[in-house]
């Protein structure tokens, strides 16, 4: 009778701890959910469109350099989202951010923006601006910085100047 009783106890014992531990009880899920929260929001633009981005020379035609120029004054409040190009420069599109000139500004799923250009121009595509600043690395222009950045005041011979410094334009 004492040995019947020591197993229950144990057993008992044991029970009632493999119940009291929960993996996912409120705190560990609380905590589990911002670990995550945090991992994802740290990770998500660490690599984000990098490979989107155009690389090598590119020379843009008379129409191509009007098309940008239309991009960069972002006309009727609309701001300026991602320009898109061909990698030959034949062909070119763009998008406007949704807020307009909000400093909110997030851009869509920019591989499928280049996907979009590739159907329309028949070859490669590839992002050559982000807002007013030229992404494309053509071993001049750095990507980034106020030497990539256009001013929506320039006119249309400024930006064919400022271009030209940048090895987009002859």
């Amino acid at each position: 009778m004492c040995e019947k009783n020591f197993y229950a106890r144990n057993f008992n014992i044991i029970r009632d701890r493999i119940f009291n531990i929960q993996i996912f009880s409120e705190l560990n899920f609380k905590k589990f959910f911002s670990l995550l929260f945090i991992i994802f929001l740290l990770n998500t633009n660490s690599y984000a469109g990098k490979r989107d981005v155009g690389k090598g020379e590119l020379i843009l035609s008379d129409y191509i350099v009007e098309y940008f120029h239309e991009y960069i004054q972002g006309k009727s409040f609309r701001a300026p989202g991602v320009f898109v190009i061909a990698i030959d420069g034949s062909y070119a599109t763009y998008w406007f951010c949704a807020e307009g000139f909000s400093t909110n500004c997030r851009f869509g799923n920019e591989a499928e923006y280049n996907r979009i250009c590739e159907d329309s121009a028949g070859v490669e595509c590839k992002i050559f601006a982000r807002q007013r600043t030229i992404k494309w690395l053509n071993g001049i222009n750095p990507g980034k910085g106020k030497v990539s950045r256009i001013s929506y005041k320039l006119d249309l011979n400024e930006i064919k100047l400022r271009l030209k410094e940048l090895g987009f334009y002859k």
